[in-house]
């Protein structure tokens, strides 16, 4: 990833009226570049091809946690701060939870294989689950039913995101996607 550190004062301004800082990292100093490039990137990308067996939701579960641990997504920024470290991995948690309900939904609900998608836009981890069906699912009817044996799973993501909803491709099928914010 590129960046530009030291540029005078007034060439600064110009490139942050132009928006130019979310293209092109803009650092006052080379030591705030050389920290930024530690960090983590602005966007990343994971994607698991899975099949459609009983196994598929804990093979989801494991990438989750794998690729937030990868991204370091459950590293706070101060690790001596107990509330930051429990907002960092709730946030952990609520990814690997809804990447499970969704991809349980597309095992039960599609019978083909489907691909399960993570992206990290800033504080924002996004999580897409494409599948070969175009059938949409619904909310459970009664999510407070405890004699129900399912229909959570969206209810669970819809309490659980700050966004979801569902695309329709061109080429067909559908992906249910969700947006989690730290």
């Amino acid at each position: 990833m590129n960046s530009l550190c030291c540029a005078p004062s007034a060439v600064a301004a110009v490139l942050g009226r132009l928006r130019t800082p979310q293209f092109l990292p803009v650092h006052a100093t080379l030591e705030d570049a050389l920290a930024q490039a530690v960090a983590r990137p602005p966007y990343l990308r994971a994607e698991l091809p899975l099949g459609p067996s009983v196994t598929a939701p804990a093979a989801a579960r494991r990438f989750v946690r794998d690729t937030c641990w990868y991204w370091r997504l459950d590293e706070a920024d101060d690790p001596d701060d107990p509330m930051e470290r429990a907002w960092v991995q709730d946030l952990v948690d609520r990814a690997v939870l809804v990447a499970s309900e969704l991809v349980t939904n597309a095992v039960v609900h599609t019978r083909g294989p489907l691909r399960l998608r993570l992206a990290l836009r800033g504080e924002r981890l996004h999580l897409a689950v494409a599948d070969h069906s175009p059938r949409l699912l619904r909310l459970a009817a009664d999510p407070d039913n405890p004699e129900a044996e399912g229909g959570r799973g969206l209810t669970v993501v819809e309490q659980l995101a700050v966004a979801w909803g569902v695309h329709h491709p061109p080429e067909g099928g559908k992906v249910i996607w969700c947006v989690l914010e730290r």
